[in-house]
């Protein structure tokens, strides 16, 4: 009887560890976001095993639009909840009531965390363009809050 439950914790045991290590399917994904890079943005995943490709972008006017792609360097976890490090780059547009335009091109490091449908994706990122018509470069802190479904 003992060896029967020692057999039976450390087959799930292994099985845990098989679970944890399961590999990712190719998918595509179809999703909204609230964030950069234009307020309320279409998403697109299209993920290969550990790794994946994706694009954001809104667009409402000639004077509100922007777009952000990114690939993913490293994914842990299961297909339902993960954790990926991404590497991002993006551009936005946005001109005013005043006529002032900002607009500013970016690239950094965004840390992905997501929970069967729901994600957030802080980023940490170098921008450059223009705000208010002057120059403006710095570090910015951005990032997407949303869903994604399977297609």
């Amino acid at each position: 009887m003992l060896r029967i439950v020692a057999f039976g914790i450390a087959a799930s045991f292994v099985a845990t560890l098989a679970w944890a290590d399961e590999p990712f399917p190719r998918r595509d994904r179809l999703g909204v976001s609230l964030g950069t890079p234009a307020g309320l943005n279409l998403e697109y995943s299209h993920e290969f095993g550990r790794r994946a490709v994706f694009l954001s972008s809104g667009y409402w006017g000639s004077g509100f639009y922007g777009a952000q792609a990114g690939v993913t360097l490293e994914r842990s976890g299961m297909e339902r909840k993960h954790f990926s490090a991404n590497l991002v780059g993006g551009y936005f547009r946005f001109l005013d009531e005043d006529d002032l335009l900002t607009r500013w091109g970016y690239g950094g490091v965004e840390a992905y965390f997501r929970y069967r449908a729901f994600f957030i994706a802080p980023s940490v990122t170098f921008f450059s363009g223009k705000s208010n018509g002057f120059p403006s470069d710095g570090v910015g802190f951005i990032g997407r809050l949303g869903f994604l479904w399977r297609v």
